[in-house]
């Protein structure tokens, strides 16, 4: 658990070398290595240093660390764009056969997704609504992943995330849910026992429409 307040933590200099306050933007496609040993050790996996750009870089890795932070979570993970970040994370998590328990009125995007390359792989989707979720405790019999946004994306309706997550814990169905609307500052769902967090920072993290930018958080272990 944090043992800072959120007010704390994001008022913290997170800044880079010469004492900047916000991290700066490497725009280096490559990084080096001081010596084979390390560059042998990142290539097998043993080490996490910056390699490519496309992989990782400094300015994302600060970005993943304050997420994963605000969300008091074990770590999270960058992505180009929202979608990039929900299709990477259902397509880890979701094999042909298996079963999505979807919320109604769910980001347009995500349900193009659902119904134009997930259903025709084999996966099974059904829309229930919010209060579904939270009031028949056997919803989630059978079904592989969850998921859900509180606030949803079209009529901003809010769920109780912690009796969703109770309900899934008891069927072992995975959850996932868009806090885009909400962020870490009103609402915290690993908290809550949801297992996967989803942001678009082109919302209220960004706050100035000027970054497209998601990112996707794990709970402690």
């Amino acid at each position: 658990m944090n043992e800072l307040a959120i007010e704390t933590l994001l008022a913290q200099t997170h800044g880079g070398a010469e004492g900047s306050v916000t991290p700066p933007i490497y725009q280096s496609s490559l990084f080096t290595f001081d010596d084979f040993a390390a560059f042998e050790a990142r290539m097998s996996g043993q080490g996490s240093r910056t390699l490519y750009s496309r992989v990782q870089t400094p300015t994302a890795a600060a970005f993943e660390q304050m997420m994963a932070r605000l969300e008091n979570g074990a770590a999270a993970v960058g992505f180009a764009s929202g979608m990039v970040a929900i299709s990477s994370t259902i397509f880890a998590l979701v094999r042909p056969g298996d079963r999505i328990a979807c919320i109604e009125h769910v980001y347009p995007d995500a349900y193009r997704l659902f119904e134009q390359m997930l259903r025709p792989w084999g996966v099974e989707i059904t829309y229930h609504p919010m209060t579904a979720f939270n009031s028949d405790p056997d919803l989630l019999s059978g079904v592989r992943l969850a998921y859900l946004e509180s606030p949803n994306s079209m009529m901003m309706q809010v769920m109780d995330l912690r009796r969703t997550a109770e309900h899934a814990k008891r069927h072992g169905t995975l959850t996932v849910v868009d806090n885009s609307w909400a962020t870490p500052v009103f609402q915290r769902p690993l908290e809550l026992g949801i297992d996967l967090v989803l942001h678009s920072a082109s919302k209220y993290i960004s706050e100035h429409s000027d970054t497209v930018r998601a990112s996707s958080s794990r709970p402690m272990s």
